[in-house]
């Protein structure tokens, strides 16, 4: 009996120390509020999302998205081009329960002075979420700013062209000329309304140094946004390096805003497949309880890039707007099962 006590006792202290072990290294959340999304060009109406938003926000939801985010062009006041479709899908997605995340385009120039970009910048921000606040919950705003200011003639601790992990890889005239045009959106997106949150994004590499350098120019953004797809190995092991902890210095939430296999479905064989590579990166990323989005890139393939020879023609969960992919039912089961898990 004291044999069996001693056994039930050793193995309570031993699950009570490994729960402890991943909760402090994040790796383990009991309950949370995670953000399945999905990119889309249901505004701009790139091929093939002219068709119905009905039916884009339909597919939507009979998979499990609550989020869907689209790349939004607007002028230097902050008015949307394609306004009319633009308030179309925002009235849509609302009867859908399903929440818009805009990505606006901004207008730095490196030609400006700071103070113009800035201004501009803030104008821009701030008109935009002045009008239309109340359908968001968070902007995204920069995509992908980081490749056009690294400065590639910087090798990096391994003799390869600099990835941007430390602030120092970043071409310092530009890169400072970017925040202040930045910092004039996320002041303006924050004046206009307070709740709103500002998400700024990197491009597909370990670029914790790009917001270091955002930071240091006091850049007031909320969220952490990151790309990855599997051309850039394990989000984990970036050069020895957990990048999900790397990118947790900042004390923010990450949001994964786009994410998918290199080529999508483009040079599918066996095991290696647009579906497997997404719920793979599900099962690796989804632990981590600082990680509250997951944006798939995207919802249906294109068209115009894969006739000129394009990867990322292939990007799509849907070959088409009526032909599914493995992804798309593979996707809906793990949505569901992840969703039951975690939830409350």
């Amino acid at each position: 009996m004291k044999s069996t006590f001693l056994n039930v006792a050793f193995r309570i202290i031993l699950l009570g120390l490994t729960y402890t072990f991943l909760i402090q290294n994040e790796v383990f959340s009991q309950s949370r509020n995670f953000i399945w999304g999905i990119n889309g060009h249901a505004v701009s109406k790139r091929s093939p999302y002219g068709n119905s938003l009905q039916l884009q926000l339909q597919q939507l939801k009979q998979i499990g998205f609550t989020y869907y985010r689209n790349d939004i062009l607007v002028d230097k006041l902050g008015n949307v081009s394609g306004k009319e479709r633009f308030e179309e899908l925002l009235k849509s997605a609302s009867r859908y329960k399903i929440k818009i995340l805009p990505m606006i385009y901004d207008s730095w120039n490196a030609q400006r002075s700071d103070q113009e970009n800035y201004d501009l910048g803030f104008m821009i921000g701030y008109n935009f979420t002045k009008k239309y606040f109340q359908y968001f919950s968070a902007i995204e705003i920069g995509n992908e700013k980081d490749e056009i200011v690294i400065d590639k003639s910087i090798n990096n601790r391994f003799g390869r062209t600099a990835d941007g992990q430390l602030p120092s890889h970043f071409n310092t005239k530009l890169i400072n000329s970017l925040a202040a045009s930045l910092k004039g959106m996320a002041n303006g997106i924050h004046k206009a309304n307070k709740n709103t949150k500002v998400i700024i994004s990197c491009s597909n590499h370990p670029r914790w140094g790009y917001f270091e350098a955002l930071k240091r120019n006091n850049v007031n953004f909320d969220i952490v946004g990151v790309h990855w797809y599997t051309s850039s190995g394990p989000i984990t092991n970036i050069y020895g390096e957990n990048g999900i902890k790397m990118f947790s210095q900042f004390k923010k939430p990450i949001w994964i805003t786009e994410i998918n296999r290199k080529g999508g479905s483009y040079g599918e064989s066996g095991t290696d497949t647009e579906a497997s590579a997404l719920l793979s990166l599900v099962d690796e990323i989804y632990p981590y309880k600082n990680v509250q989005a997951f944006f798939i890139y995207e919802l249906y393939d294109s068209p115009a890039e894969k006739s000129k020879g394009s990867l990322e023609g292939y990007f799509g969960i849907f070959e088409s707007p009526k032909i599914k992919k493995e992804a798309t039912e593979q996707l809906r089961i793990a949505i569901k099962n992840k969703s039951k898990l975690y939830k409350n």
